[in-house]
């Protein structure tokens, strides 16, 4: 942090919220108290720095300096935020995943701080997901909550969690359910289909499982349909 001011430091004493312990400073020398965690320094006449070593959920809020006893003041506002952890699972097999399933998936986020308002939401594919945790936090905690949704194209791809705090954004990517995906299905012919008579007789053999077989099969089995062109 930087404090600029317009007159001469002469003493600056730092403030944090909570009454911080935090360093004093003597402009003539060039000289700051030393403070367990910071690290203040005199670069001129009007201008000081003060650098925190390792940001704490405490150190959240309002910092002044000002020239002692009753000069001017500065101040701004610190806001704090530590990045979670997270784990998506799901009942489902989110590597078969069918057109319009209801799938379910829940997000267990640990270990997160915000010291204003933050909120979650859910990215599947292209679709991204409110999650209902917004809030304003004081400590280090941890939420478990879940997302319902019938499946469509847009959902499937890359699955990640989208983490708020203030004016930032985070993409988080979280272990378990990394992707949503449809099988594949493969289709094969006897003959050359680029070189086909009419009336020849084409055989196709298509193994699949999935509704999105680019061809129009019994999906209740593997098998092979065989027809006249």
């Amino acid at each position: 942090m930087n404090c600029s001011m317009s007159v001469p430091l002469v003493t600056l004493l730092y403030s944090g919220p909570g009454n911080v312990n935090a360093p004093q400073c003597i402009a003539e020398n060039k000289y700051c108290t030393p403070v367990k965690g910071y690290n203040a320094s005199v670069v001129n006449a009007t201008y000081s720095r003060l650098r925190i070593l390792s940001i704490q959920p405490y150190h959240a809020g309002r910092w002044t300096c000002k020239i002692i006893p009753d000069g001017p003041s500065a101040s701004c506002n610190l806001v704090t935020t530590k990045t979670p952890t997270c784990n998506i699972s799901s009942d489902n097999d989110t590597d078969a995943l069918a057109k319009y399933q209801e799938l379910s998936l829940t997000v267990d986020i640990r270990d997160y701080f915000c010291s204003a308002i933050s909120n979650f939401a859910l990215q599947t594919g292209n679709v991204t997901t409110p999650l209902p945790i917004a809030e304003h936090v004081t400590r280090i905690i941890s939420n478990i909550t879940a997302a319902t949704f019938n499946v469509t194209n847009s959902h499937l791809g890359i699955v990640g969690l989208i983490y708020n705090c203030h004016n930032k954004q985070w993409d988080i990517t979280c272990h378990g359910v990394t992707e949503l995906k449809t099988p594949t299905c493969s289709i094969t012919s006897d003959k050359d289909t680029d070189r086909l008579v009419l009336n020849e007789e084409l055989t196709l053999s298509v193994d699949f499982h999935a509704y999105n077989c680019p061809v129009v099969a019994d999906q209740s089995r593997q098998g092979h349909r065989q027809r006249q062109v």
